[in-house]
């Protein structure tokens, strides 16, 4: 996805980093978006994120994203997510029409991560914190759109019935409800992650055509 991120370092993978790209072609190969349905492209998204939560060095991410922050304090630890990010990662591009799908671990192995990795990120810091958390997919035309975390905090909340936060790691803000203009949208679709039923099926072994298939809804 070619979305940007506003305030972080740009460079396209595959020029002028021939060191990173090498390293980076051979970990984490690139996915071809043709004929790939959205659902198909979060897939491959989730079993990142999956792959993160089970890996040891997720928890000591996560406990350094929130350290100092009070007790039930969601804004504290989800800013404190953000800044972890943008921390340990700039932004890098990926060649047009491709995608590569990193892992938590990878974009910090690397320093960098498109909005798709880093929203894999932020899935992944914000479900070891015990937030209902996913992604959203919003489209500007058929082939330029954007990424980035959602999360559901009944104490960030406003109106109260309203629990479904942004978590955009292209700006400083953090507000209840929705600041994406719809009018200049295609689309704008959530997916919302399930660490507990992802990690049952990342254990049991069986092949990605047995994962859970992800379900995007109407962003609320």
């Amino acid at each position: 996805m070619r979305g940007t991120m506003l305030g972080m370092n740009r460079e396209w993978i595959g020029n002028g980093n021939a060191g990173v790209d090498a390293a980076a072609g051979k970990d984490f190969p690139m996915v071809v978006l043709s004929g790939r349905t959205m659902p198909q492209r979060m897939r491959s998204m989730f079993v990142q994120v999956t792959k993160s939560l089970l890996d040891p060095s997720t928890v000591r991410y996560s406990s350094e994203a929130v350290q100092g922050c009070p007790a039930r304090d969601d804004r504290c630890e989800v800013l404190g997510v953000r800044s972890w990010i943008h921390r340990n990662m700039t932004y890098r591009g990926e060649i047009p029409g491709f995608d590569r799908f990193q892992t938590l671990q990878a974009s910090k192995a690397l320093g960098s991560a498109d909005c798709d990795c880093a929203s894999i990120a932020g899935l992944t810091l914000l479900s070891d914190k015990g937030y209902t958390a996913g992604i959203r997919i919003v489209m500007y035309d058929e082939h330029d759109g954007h990424g980035y975390n959602i999360f559901r905090s009944p104490r960030m909340a406003q109106p109260a019935d309203q629990y479904t936060v942004p978590l955009d790691l292209s700006d400083d803000r953090l507000v209840p409800g929705d600041e994406v203009d719809r009018s200049l949208l295609v689309s704008i679709e959530d997916y919302w992650y399930d660490p507990l039923a992802w990690i049952a099926w990342m254990r049991s072994g069986m092949s990605l055509d047995h994962a859970p298939m992800p379900v995007p809804s109407t962003a609320t």
